[in-house]
């Protein structure tokens, strides 16, 4: 059977729009039901530790879920990419920003332990997933402006999502606490994903209007 090209993007697209709206459905549904769990102190992490209730629930739907969108979504804009000729300094972008995605996810296979530090047992594995995650994501959009000089728009929306994470995570001076911070990051992350996927569905819409008109 033949693939549509078409209905592949639309997917990829799909899953770039949902995953942002649903690691924060997750994250608010779950949340509510830990008992003194403050959104604006504690971090996401907080509701996976072993000895949460639904620590379960939430690794697979506020991580392992979102994560995996996430990478599909990617996937196809690195596709887009390479259709679009872009420049191996984009692609290379792209493909950090995959490998984000793939450490976002891995941190709730690797989930934090209750009453232990977060340097000793298999937390030492999550703080990996997650440093991986914010380094990938915010090199990974930096690469990506530098390679997209020539699409103006795609660069400062790489690029703004690059300071936005970068300011809210290592930003001593901003007025936030932990948990704000991290879900000021997340939303750069999540938030440039749907746009990407956005103008990505977009564009190739169009492009298949275009063309249904141009044959005879």
């Amino acid at each position: 059977m033949t693939r549509n090209p078409f209905s592949q993007r639309r997917a990829a697209a799909l899953a770039g729009l949902a995953a942002g709206p649903w690691f924060a459905l997750a994250l608010l549904a779950l949340g509510d039901r830990v008992p003194g769990f403050d959104q604006a102190v504690h971090p996401p992490a907080l509701l996976g530790a072993s000895g949460m209730p639904d620590a379960l629930g939430w690794n697979l739907l506020g991580f392992l879920a979102p994560g995996l969108l996430a990478a599909f979504a990617l996937q196809g804009l690195h596709r887009v990419l390479r259709t679009r000729d872009a420049g191996l300094v984009a692609r290379v972008g792209m493909t950090l920003l995959l490998l984000s995605a793939i450490a976002f996810a891995a941190q709730g296979l690797v989930p934090l332990e209750l009453g232990r530090a977060v340097d000793a047992g298999p937390a030492r594995l999550h703080i990996m997933a997650w440093t991986l995650w914010w380094l990938a994501a915010s090199s990974g959009f930096v690469v990506l402006a530098a390679g997209s000089v020539r699409r103006p728009l795609s660069a400062i929306m790489a690029l703004l999502a690059a300071i936005v994470m970068i300011m809210a995570l290592h930003a001593p001076s901003l007025p936030l606490a932990g948990g704000q911070r991290e879900r000021l990051a997340l939303a750069a992350w999540f938030g440039w994903i749907a746009a990407a996927s956005w103008r990505a569905l977009r564009d190739w819409r169009a492009w298949r209007t275009w063309r249904a008109w141009r044959q005879p």
